[in-house]
């Protein structure tokens, strides 16, 4: 029955059936779709479309930062002095998981900045979700480097622009 409908729809919008297929072989790809139509099949077609639980998540990751930008909103510079513990935050990515958010961003301040940042993006993507990040490029981390550590899937890197001169950050 599923092959039926991915035919029909495939067909309905010109895309190969086997690409598809191969398409929804993704974890993060079918976590995306089941999160839409359990939306869809407790809520009917709405607009916007209500989903149980959001599609991303933005996590502003720490409040330490390495640079102390102009335009920057978050004025960041030094930890919060709440900021949660490895633990906390490894079982906020587990609550999040289990009620169906597909895709975290971390932000901040500088994600990067945190020691467990990586054990943390890990357990997302051990949970089958997409990860995003959003640095600002002045750390010894490369968007290379990054991937390599997180296997599973390429995060989105998002690096911040602080000048059009070489020499300024703001």
């Amino acid at each position: 029955m599923v092959a039926t409908i991915l035919r029909a729809g495939g067909a309905s919008f010109n895309v190969n059936f086997e690409h598809l297929r191969n398409y929804l072989r993704d974890p993060i790809v079918r976590r995306g779709v089941t999160s839409v139509l359990s939306g869809i099949g407790r809520h009917g077609v709405t607009k916007p479309q209500f989903l149980d639980a959001p599609f991303l998540v933005v996590w502003n990751f720490t409040n330490a930062c390495n640079l102390r930008c102009k335009h920057c909103y978050q004025r960041a510079d030094k930890p919060a002095p709440n900021e949660l513990s490895t633990e906390e935050r490894l079982k906020i990515v587990g609550e999040l998981a289990e009620k169906g958010v597909v895709s975290i961003a971390f932000s901040g301040g500088e994600p990067l900045m945190r020691r467990d940042f990586y054990e943390v993006a890990m357990e997302a993507e051990r949970r089958d979700m997409y990860i995003a990040l959003a640095m600002n490029g002045d750390t010894d981390e490369s968007g290379y480097s990054i991937d390599r550590k997180l296997r599973m899937h390429p995060p989105s890197v998002y690096r911040s622009l602080k000048s059009a001169k070489e020499t300024s950050q703001n």
